[in-house]
């Protein structure tokens, strides 16, 4: 039966979120799937509210609805009359209940934050910029980017030329609201300060009129008789394709921005092969890079003069010296090209990339990603008032911890009740417990009375023990679902480790895993072990993280790495499995050839292990030995994550030389280095085993191996090409989103 799908927000005008609502609900019914979407808004909360004749004339009267209609799904795309105003979300006539959000800030309001959980099953953000701020903010139902984007045919409208009242021949355009946020003061200042009248350019700036739109007032306050030429257009009607055209007519686009949910106008110049100066921040930088862009440095700073109300709320300052440099640099290309073909070929390089990104960026892409997840979604319905549990470390340095954390809160507030049942005994803490983290057992446990007691007294219906052998023994396990089988709890396990090949193996010590709904591992191996003994195993990959794409020589530079090459970095806690001490006399090998190489060892060493304060000493020993103390650092701490993204992204190549002697189902680590985007060299052991064109294996972690490894990385630039952009989409179909949803499907 075909479902209904109602998108609710401004569809009229050409204001980019209207455009936005627009284009997604058409582009969902091109697809011809069980969705039909129509666009409707309250009056009274809509920027425009045309006539049935304007929208017959504009040929939108199949997808128009005047008066509000009851519907199997509602999308929510506006924003409220004030930041202390609620969305209405409560209101929305449907029975599933998502939003689209562009959102530019770094924090989301915490009454809206509120509103979503309460209300909405899941969320739509425009770019993974979005995501982050909305997860960091506290909203707890899954979220799923889907992307603005773009008309196939922009220019389709040739005869819609947008005529400039301008002699010059090089033109910069600007597009935006001019509100502070857009950096326009930065841009005009840059202008002023390094083009005069005499100069054959001119500044477009296109805007839209409004109470925040500052160009007139910064042009009277910096505009002297020696000022160059500036045309602004405070125009509200230009057609799509006018704007296109004006676009495709100038030379170079200057987006100077503190922050942005997504950047259309700055995607729109990409496709019209317009260079691109950009700030290097938010959500633009799902589709910048500097190899289709030139990205300015920023700092963070208090928004002080953002026109959204946000107490304590950051926003990026561009670097206003590299803002002046970078557009005389592209004007004198584009003037004096020939004079410097190694740059202008850079440039053009940086054109072709772009164009060749915007044209992957299309509404029925972004319109059967939506659809993907409202099938996902409307099953977790069902989940909304049903109470949860889940057995895990967390708040430590497990690699469990982090799996649960990053897994469960795009879901929390899937469910009614959701609560983190951990251990007493905690080590190496990480950060405090929030409300819903429960401590009723400890590492060794063989009673579990507590644990039991709270299941039955909060009447949780659904149960999922994240399993590691360091919790407990299997034989310990086997009791806990002896003593919850008769509670009328579905229960489901994960097992983070199966067998070592010697003493342990939970499948055997642990019969009644036979009692739970579902036993969920992580690698093909393990399940078909398990099956051999249980009818109820599933096979769920382990999920992957991404990380925000940033300037990597500018990185480089801040940390006191722009001189060495190649850097070969190795990550994950500290102990003998690990082939550390091999990648350092690999490195001291390749050092002949690279005299600049560069080792980190991003390896911590817990107080817990005196087994890894010993083998750190002996790495010191050996790094000496080696002579390899100006080649190769070593970084015994436990570092935040944002710290270890950092520097994984500074390097060249990473290296993960393990050996299995843990039966461990996966790693942690290669989710780090395999969001870095530079390759990974692994050792075929069974934590890789469902990795392939996504890393570089080798058959065992010796130095010859892992040498001829990294040589063969450094000398093939598109094998090296190959391995990462494989990585990219692994990460993307491997996302915790994904996983999250993938885990609701399990229990449902």
């Amino acid at each position: 039966m075909e479902k209904t799908i109602q998108i609710v927000g401004p569809y009229f005008t050409n204001y980019s979120l209207a455009k936005v609502n627009r284009e997604l609900a058409l582009a969902i019914n091109a697809l011809n799937s069980e969705y039909k979407a129509f666009l409707y808004c309250d009056p009274e909360a809509i920027d425009y509210q045309p006539s049935a004749d304007e929208i017959s004339k504009r040929q939108l009267t199949e997808v128009v609805k005047l008066t509000p209609t009851k519907t199997d799904i509602a999308i929510y795309n506006n924003f409220p009359k004030t930041l202390t105003s609620l969305h209405g979300l409560k209101d929305l006539n449907a029975d599933v209940k998502l939003m689209y959000i562009a959102w530019e800030d770094v924090t989301y309001p915490t009454s809206w934050v509120e509103e979503i959980n309460e209300n909405l099953h899941g969320v739509m953000a425009t770019t993974s910029f979005v995501r982050d701020v909305l997860i960091d903010s506290g909203v707890r139902v899954p979220i799923k980017v889907v992307s603005n984007a773009l008309d196939p045919e922009l220019k389709k409208e040739q005869s819609s030329e947008y005529k400039l009242n301008t002699n010059k021949k090089f033109k910069f355009i600007h597009i935006s609201s001019a509100k502070q946020r857009k950096g326009v003061d930065l841009l005009i200042k840059a202008y002023f300060s390094e083009f005069t009248k005499d100069d054959n350019c001119v500044l477009v700036i296109k805007s839209f009129p409004g109470p925040d739109n500052v160009v007139e007032q910064l042009l009277a306050e910096n505009k002297t008789d020696s000022s160059p030429e500036v045309v602004h257009i405070p125009d509200p009607n230009l057609t799509e394709a006018e704007i296109a055209n004006l676009t495709s007519s100038c030379d170079c686009a200057v987006y100077p921005t503190r922050g942005e949910g997504f950047g259309l106008p700055i995607l729109e110049a990409m496709q019209l092969e317009v260079p691109v100066i950009v700030t290097g921040y938010s959500g633009h930088m799902d589709f910048c890079s500097e190899e289709n862009a030139y990205l300015l440095d920023y700092k963070l700073e208090l928004a002080s003069k953002n026109e959204i109300v946000n107490l304590n709320s950051y926003w990026a300052e561009p670097d206003f010296d590299q803002l002046k440099v970078l557009m005389k640099k592209v004007y004198n290309l584009r003037i004096e090209g020939a004079e410097n073909l190694p740059e202008l070929e850079e440039l053009n390089q940086k054109v072709k990339n772009a164009k060749e990104t915007a044209d992957s960026i299309r509404w029925e892409a972004s319109a059967k990603e939506s659809v993907e997840f409202l099938n996902s979604i409307q099953k977790s319905v069902a989940f909304k008032d049903k109470n949860f549990a889940t057995l895990t470390f967390l708040n430590d340095q497990t690699g469990i911890s982090s799996y649960s954390k990053e897994l469960y809160k795009n879901i929390e507030k899937s469910f009614n009740n959701f609560y983190y049942l951990a251990n007493q005994d905690i080590a190496d803490r990480t950060e405090l417990d929030s409300t819903n983290v429960v401590r009723n057992w400890s590492t060794g446990d063989t009673d579990f009375t507590q644990l039991v007691e709270f299941l039955s007294e909060n009447k949780i219906e659904i149960f999922h023990i994240q399993y590691h052998t360091g919790e407990f023994a299997p034989s310990s396990l086997n009791t806990l679902l002896e003593n919850i089988k008769n509670l009328s709890i579905k229960t489901f396990i994960t097992l983070h480790s199966v067998t070592n090949n010697k003493e342990l193996d939970v499948i055997k010590d642990c019969p009644n895993l036979k009692l739970v709904q579902k036993v969920i591992f992580h690698n093909q191996a393990d399940l078909d072990y398990a099956a051999k003994t249980l009818n109820n195993v599933v096979l769920m990959r382990i999920p992957r993280i991404s990380y925000k794409n940033r300037n990597r020589a500018n990185l480089k530079a801040t940390l006191g790495l722009e001189n060495y090459y190649p850097i070969i970095a190795t990550h994950g806690l500290l102990n003998t499995n690990k082939g550390v001490d091999n990648v350092i006399s690999a490195v001291a090998m390749l050092k002949d050839r690279y005299p600049n190489i560069l080792f980190l060892g991003l390896n911590a060493v817990s107080p817990n292990n005196i087994w890894a304060s010993a083998l750190y000493k002996q790495l010191q020993e050996q790094i000496q030995n080696l002579k390899l103390q100006s080649n190769a650092v070593l970084v015994d701490e436990f570092l935040d994550k944002k710290v270890i993204e950092i520097i994984l992204q500074c390097g060249d190549i990473n290296v993960l030389a393990y050996v299995d002697t843990a039966g461990e189902s996966a790693s942690a680590a290669i989710e780090k280095t395999l969001a870095s985007l530079k390759p990974t060299i692994v050792t075929d052991i069974k934590a890789f085993e469902e990795l392939n064109k996504e890393v570089f294996k080798i058959k065992d972690n010796s130095v010859e191996n892992i040498t001829t490894a990294v040589e063969n990385l450094l000398s093939n630039k598109e094998l090296y090409k190959q391995i990462v952009d494989s990585a990219k989409v692994y990460i993307k179909n491997f996302s915790y989103l994904n996983k999250a949803l993938e885990t609701l499907e399990i229990y449902f």
